[in-house]
């Protein structure tokens, strides 16, 4: 349960990490708005002020290009963003860049919601397998299970290993798996 809650806790530091050169680029940008909109200056400082927020914002976006391939999808939005702010849309330049960098943080929540959730899947492994021989059903380690073995799998019991269905049919409710109920039906598929 520790390693769990250490986990959670890495992951809500790499997402406030994430979340703060965001927030602290939109206090930039209202910032820069209201003194542009305030003080007259000459076009190349509202030009600088109207750069700010985007660099705060492109911090962690451009942090990611050094530690990953130089072709990247962090690479390719820097270089559009540069691009559209060269031109004078310096909004657009801080919304794309904006909206790239928080994508980074709905990232680091997948991923630590994933990472909490994989010691659960761990404990849906069956105990045994039953498995007729000889005209009677045996329970068997699922790891002494050989390809071609028929095992035999009755209401409410975990499947335990990749199989086909060879005779009967019925459904399966992969609710613990998929985090949302699915029930499939699956019917026995007899050679042609």
């Amino acid at each position: 349960m520790r390693k769990t809650r250490k986990k959670r806790s890495r992951t809500r530091v790499e997402l406030e990490r994430g979340l703060l050169m965001p927030a602290l680029s939109l206090v930039l940008l209202i910032i820069v708005s209201i003194i542009k909109g305030e003080v007259r200056m000459q076009q190349w400082l509202v030009s600088v002020l109207s750069i700010l927020p985007i660099v705060a914002a492109a911090v962690p976006v451009v942090r990611k290009i050094f530690t990953k391939k130089l072709l990247s999808a962090e690479t390719l939005v820097t270089l559009a963003c540069i691009g559209t702010a060269a031109m004078g849309n310096f909004g657009e330049s801080y919304t794309v860049m904006l909206i790239f960098a928080l994508t980074g943080c709905f990232g680091i929540y997948a991923d630590g919601k994933a990472h909490a959730r994989t010691p659960g899947l761990c404990m849906l492994r069956p105990e045994f397998v039953r498995v007729e021989q000889n005209g009677r059903e045996n329970l068997v380690d699922p790891e002494r299970i050989r390809p071609g073995t028929v095992m035999t799998v009755e209401k409410d019991e975990l499947i335990p290993l990749d199989g086909i269905i060879v005779d009967g049919s019925g459904t399966i409710d992969a609710a613990r798996v998929k985090h949302f109920a699915i029930f499939e039906m699956r019917a026995s598929r007899r050679p042609a």
